[in-house]
């Protein structure tokens, strides 16, 4: 018997649908990085419990998680995960850039920043409906983890374990 199975996770539409989703409910430029990182999270929010934040934000990153849609089968580990998404959010940050809905000069300095240019009514209405399904997510990642620094030991590349910090400056 063959069997297919579809994982989101690992598609570069989706990839696409999710970095659209972070950049819609964020109003500032967000680095490449963190943007890649978090995006792991919009895929599986679960793993929000596993991110060492603050004692105040323990709560927020249990709402977070309640995001979880139904997975079968066993999972990667955080870190194996991130590395094979990595050139499907790396195809879909491209391709946003070319198509003009992320700005061109923020990319070159390593920022994703979306553009004025409009989504189809359609596209636009999913992932607001999206967004708004998952806020307690939304917000956890863009604006409590938005609150964390990027850099050093205490920063959301330590705390998540998804990218080398011990040469940063600080």
């Amino acid at each position: 018997m063959i069997q297919l199975a579809f994982e989101s996770a690992f598609d570069p539409f989706h990839a696409v649908f999710r970095i659209l989703r972070l950049t819609e409910f964020s109003t500032q430029a967000i680095e490449i990085v963190r943007l890649k990182i978090l995006d792991v999270y919009v895929a599986e929010p679960r793993r929000c419990l596993a991110i060492r934040v603050p004692p105040a934000l323990k709560k927020k990153a249990k709402l977070a998680a309640i995001c979880q849609p139904p997975i079968y089968g066993s999972r990667p580990r955080i870190e194996t995960l991130f590395n094979r998404m990595s050139p499907m959010q790396d195809a879909a940050i491209q391709t946003l850039v070319m198509q003009g809905l992320l700005d061109a000069d923020a990319f070159s300095n390593g920022m994703a920043q979306r553009t004025e240019a409009p989504l189809s009514t359609k596209l636009s209405a999913r992932i607001a409906s999206s967004n708004e399904s998952q806020k307690n997510l939304m917000t956890f990642l863009l604006l409590d983890l938005g609150e964390i620094g990027f850099n050093g030991p205490n920063g959301l590349k330590a705390r998540t374990g998804l990218g080398e910090f011990r040469y940063d400056l600080v």
